[in-house]
């Protein structure tokens, strides 16, 4: 994978998981006016090579133990582990944490919500396979009743994948449950990936998300006031990124 850190001065004892939009994508990742911004805040960034053709659950035990390798080598402490994805990342990032509540102490799923019915036979097959092999650990029920990470859920109102409904079911049932949580409806066509505004709307909140679960301290955005991390997030940023995402080289 691909680990980005902040400079020294600026270490939090924070980072996130960017998890892949697409299992079979090849390459290196892009980066980002996000990771820029992240880095901004003390937060260090990785970004995991792509699965290919693993089911999910053999994913979700992949991702737990990218987890525990970033906690042992000291780039996140206790707590401190975030997740992002987007798509099939973002899908990714709620059945993990549907799986091993313990595992993130933020996660940000963006447009990959599969709603209750997808994500409990997922995480009820993933702790099977944890207690078989004697790896199980303590991570609730196996529902949402067991689920504890902080999650900011972002939706397209016209997502033509998977349907608004789904990402509404996994919120309600967190915040029955009094788990923070948030939903953000993208109204436009909530395409993330060629959308630049809604790009730059969901990377505002992530990283607000973040800053404020993972880092500790209240976002400045949050109170109207500006924040220099979201700098990074300007229209001629995500420009630079449109054009190192088509090939251009970046200036």
């Amino acid at each position: 994978g691909w680990l980005v850190r902040p400079l020294a001065h600026r270490r939090t004892g924070a980072a996130v998981v960017v998890l892949p939009a697409d299992a079979s994508s090849a390459g290196p990742p892009a980066y980002s006016a996000l990771h820029q911004a992240m880095l901004d805040i003390g937060i260090a960034v990785f970004v995991p090579r792509p699965s290919g053709d693993l089911d999910l659950p053999d994913e979700v035990e992949r991702v737990q133990e990218l987890a525990a390798t970033l906690l042992d080598a000291g780039i996140a402490e206790a707590g401190m582990l975030g997740a992002y994805g987007v798509a099939h990342g973002g899908r990714l990032v709620a059945a993990s944490s549907a799986a091993a509540p313990h595992l993130f102490g933020a996660a940000v799923d963006v447009c990959g919500s599969d709603g209750l019915d997808g994500l409990l036979p997922l995480a009820s097959e993933y702790r099977a396979r944890e207690a078989g092999t004697g790896r199980a650990r303590e991570a609730g029920t196996g529902s949402p009743g067991g689920a504890r990470t902080p999650t900011l859920v972002v939706h397209g109102s016209n997502d033509a994948h998977v349907p608004l409904q789904s990402a509404e079911r996994v919120v309600d049932a967190l915040a029955a449950r009094q788990i923070p949580v948030e939903l953000l409806i993208l109204t436009d066509d909530g395409d993330v990936e060629r959308s630049r505004p809604a790009r730059r709307q969901v990377a505002e909140a992530a990283v607000g998300w973040f800053r404020d679960h993972l880092v500790g301290r209240p976002g400045a955005d949050r109170t109207g006031e500006h924040d220099p991390a979201l700098d990074n997030l300007a229209p001629d940023q995500l420009a630079r990124d449109d054009d190192q995402e088509n090939g251009s080289p970046r200036p």
